[in-house]
């Protein structure tokens, strides 16, 4: 591990998120039988050497997103073996053990279930509760492995105050790439590691830009009100943003849950199953019955667009009958809802 180099400015430490929940078809050789991240290199796992280089760096507090052969990442650090990677003095005839070095004694891991087909936006809103008080963290792929100066991109990312960077890289493979016209005339050809195409190559550095948004502090301002219809804060985010239009609540909530608004147009299912598989800090499922029924309620009741409003507005010549329409049908749906949910709840449907 090269020495670590002068950072420009010193920042806190990082929790690091780790995605190990995949197939891992790439090394199918070797995961039929064990998962990637615990595939060896030399004595050690990939996942224990991306860990010690983010431990090199200063980020020792880690979040593994498990999957596919969880179990085995689980028993791995259960039955973890300093002797393996340490000096040690064995003596009295092999029943005491002298270590004189440790490699995880100052890490700190949580392990966590997060699926095992879930995508990486899926696995990442899973462990949200274990980064709820940070204002940045660290993502990678479980074999993300390289030298990459870490201390130089998180200045880098600090620096030009952006919501999230990645690495990218050139790719290594020896084939080559053809660019032609929509009518198929080549226009160039040239090998890929030569030219700008770039691989994502992990190395995820990412602020919290969905709750400390101004979106966001309006759904965690109002979710005291909404709770008692079963809504926490990002369903508060759907409902502000559709007054100004009913369907927006469809694209907001894709974006908050992860799928992507552009998924959420052109494969309305992984909305769908994103919604299904949301949870709540307890465990417990986001959208039961209740909370669908009572939405629904609210939706039926609430009061229209804005452009509706402003109809209103223009033909009674004011602001006060499209002020009461608001307040009056925001009212009646509120109870409505709360009505419907509270029914649900207590016959066991939340």
């Amino acid at each position: 591990m090269r020495a670590r180099m002068a950072s420009s400015v010193e920042y806190e430490t990082m929790k690091v998120v780790l995605f190990c929940g995949g197939l891992g078809t790439r090394l199918r050789e070797h995961s039929d039988t064990v998962p990637k991240p615990l595939v060896n290199v030399g004595v050690r796992p990939i996942i224990w050497h991306l860990m010690r280089y983010y431990a090199h760096f200063g980020h020792k507090d880690f979040v593994l997103c498990l999957g596919y052969r969880g179990d085995m990442v689980r028993d791995y650090f259960l039955n973890y073996n300093e002797c393996l990677s340490n000096d040690f003095t064995l003596s009295e005839g092999g029943k005491r053990t002298e270590l004189h070095s440790q490699d995880i004694s100052d890490w700190r891991i949580t392990f966590v279930d997060t699926g095992l087909h879930s995508n990486i936006a899926e696995r990442l809103v899973r462990v949200r509760k274990y980064l709820a008080d940070e204002p940045c963290f660290l993502a990678n792929y479980a074999d993300g492995l390289s030298n990459v100066p870490l201390d130089r991109v998180i200045d880098d990312f600090h620096g030009k105050k952006a919501v999230a960077s990645f690495v990218a890289i050139n790719g290594w493979h020896s084939f080559h790439t053809v660019e032609a016209t929509d009518d198929g005339y080549a226009l160039r050809m040239g090998a890929v590691k030569a030219g700008e195409l770039r691989i994502e190559a992990g190395r995820l550095t990412a602020q919290h830009s969905l709750q400390n948004s101004f979106a966001g502090k309006i759904g965690h301002v109002i979710e005291p009100a909404i709770a008692p219809l079963g809504y926490d804060w990002q369903i508060g985010i759907g409902i502000f943003s559709s007054f100004a239009a009913r369907e927006v609540i469809v694209s907001t909530l894709a974006i908050v849950y992860g799928v992507g608004e552009d998924a959420a147009e052109n494969n309305r299912s992984s909305l769908y199953d994103s919604l299904r598989r949301a949870k709540r800090t307890d465990g417990t499922p986001i959208f039961n019955t209740a909370t669908c029924a009572s939405l629904l309620v609210f939706y039926i009741l609430a009061a229209q667009c804005l452009s509706t409003t402003a109809v209103v507005r223009r033909e009674t010549g004011g602001w006060k009958w499209p002020l009461f329409q608001i307040g009056y049908m925001t009212a009646l749906a509120y109870l409505a809802a709360l009505i419907v949910y509270q029914t649900l709840k207590h016959f066991g449907h939340a």
